[in-house]
């Protein structure tokens, strides 16, 4: 801005000498011609200057993004802190299934070159106990998907969990949650906002991208809490 201001005084001063040397031009014709000068120096300046400098950007951090539900929204903050609770606990259940349970490295097995170890978790020790366990907070149909596949298999009548882990999604940054629910219905859901990120190779760091995803954990409310029907996977 300061060599914008020091260009504009140079090409003033320029246009006041030229004006000056000219004997047959009269004062109101100097008069215009600074002026003329100035004008078109300010256009310039102020076309580089909106060049030169980014526009200035909402701060997508405080972008504010609405869930879209069918149910009414949760006004009772204890209610809400309620369901909150209970989905961060499937939360952790859940993520069991993707290299977090808890594993007794004493007892392995292995099978079709997978390496198994025991689950320890108080009170289950068999498939069985493991599903009993889950329904507390999943449906029968979510359990029943979740463990169509071998990563929970029982040896000798013991509960096994494979030793092997997944990645994080990198390109969340954070994710919002907001709770809905219909008391006549017995049922709601948790919209999660998820906010998208991406990579600055040039100053090695995130930034938000505008993006941002919603997911419908629906639920129902039963004697324990909220029992999940559907359970997005969302890390």
């Amino acid at each position: 801005m300061k060599k914008t201001i020091r260009k504009v005084g140079l090409l003033l001063l320029t246009a006041v000498l030229l004006t000056g040397c000219g004997n047959e031009q009269s004062e109101s014709a100097e008069s215009t011609s600074v002026e003329s000068v100035i004008r078109e120096v300010s256009k310039e300046a102020v076309s580089k200057e909106q060049t030169s400098v980014e526009a200035p950007t909402e701060e997508l951090s405080k972008t504010v993004i609405e869930a879209e539900s069918v149910y009414p929204p949760v006004k009772d903050s204890a209610f809400k802190e309620k369901i909150l609770a209970d989905y961060e606990e499937a939360y952790g259940y859940w993520w069991w299934f993707s290299g977090g349970a808890p594993m007794n490295y004493e007892y392995t097995k292995e099978e079709d070159s997978y390496a198994y170890c025991e689950f320890d978790y108080p009170g289950v020790t068999t498939l069985d106990e493991f599903k009993k366990f889950l329904r507390k907070r999943f449906t029968e149909e979510i359990i029943e998907s979740k463990l169509e596949g071998d990563f929970f298999k029982e040896f000798d009548g013991r509960l096994y969990v494979m030793d092997a882990a997944r990645g994080s999604d990198i390109s969340i940054d954070h994710v919002d949650y907001e709770v809905f629910y219909d008391s006549d219905k017995n049922e709601g859901e948790i919209v999660a906002l998820i906010y998208r990120q991406d990579y600055d190779e040039k100053t090695n760091e995130t930034y938000l991208t505008g993006v941002v995803d919603q997911e419908h954990i629906l639920f129902t409310m039963e004697k324990d809490g909220a029992v999940f029907s559907t359970f997005p996977t969302i890390w």
